[in-house]
C-alpha cells in the first residue's frame, strides 16, 4: 500500500484480517472478523501459526516521510512539548496496529515507477527519500523494485 494516516492503516488492518481469514479457513479454522480484529497476532499465538505457516506474505505500507510525520491522531500541537508528546502517541498507534494486525511500514520511500508485465499491474518501483528543510527529497540511485499481487494507493487529504 501506498500512503499514510489512519485511513491508511485501516485499510492494511482489513486487508490483513480478509487475507488471514481466508488462508485460517483454508487450515480448516474459523474465525470471524471480530475476532481477528481483536489481534491476528494472538490468533494465530493460540494456534501456534505464523504468516508464513499460512502463506501469507503480509502488507506493506510504503510512506514517504518518516513514521513519526504521519497524520494518525487529530490532536493539535501548539507548543514543542505538545508537538514531542503528538509524536509519540502517533509512533505508539502505529506500533499498535503493526503488533495486531501483523503488517510492515517502509518510511521514506515514494513509488516513481510501474511494473507490469502482460497489460497487468504487477509492482511498483520505490525510491528512498529524505527529508530536507521539511520537504521530500527522493535519494538517486535508491530505486527498489517490489513485486505485489495487490496494490492500494492512498492520497489523503486534510479535512
Amino acid at each position: 500500500m501506498v500512503g499514510g494516516g489512519l485511513a491508511s492503516l485501516d485499510v492494511l488492518k482489513v486487508l490483513m484480517i480478509l487475507t488471514v481469514q481466508r488462508a485460517l479457513k483454508e487450515k480448516g479454522h474459523e474465525f470471524n472478523l471480530f475476532q481477528l480484529d481483536r489481534s491476528i497476532a494472538k490468533v494465530l499465538d493460540k494456534l501456534g501459526y505464523t504468516l508464513v505457516d499460512l502463506g501469507v506474505r503480509g502488507a506493506t505500507l510504503y510512506y514517504r516521510r518518516r513514521i513519526k510525520d504521519m497524520p494518525l491522531s487529530p490532536t493539535q500541537a501548539d507548543t514543542p512539548e505538545k508537538m514531542a508528546k503528538v509524536k509519540m502517541v502517533q509512533e505508539k498507534i502505529l506500533n499498535n496496529y503493526k503488533r495486531k494486525y501483523l503488517f510492515n511500514v517502509k518510511p521514506l520511500h515514494t513509488p516513481v515507477d510501474k511494473i507490469v508485465e502482460n497489460g497487468r499491474l504487477v509492482g511498483l518501483v520505490f525510491q528512498q527519500t529524505e527529508l530536507v528543510n521539511g520537504r521530500v527529497k527522493a535519494i538517486e540511485g535508491s530505486e527498489t523494485p517490489v513485486r505485489a499481487s495487490q496494490i492500494i494507493s492512498s492520497i489523503g487529504s486534510i479535512p
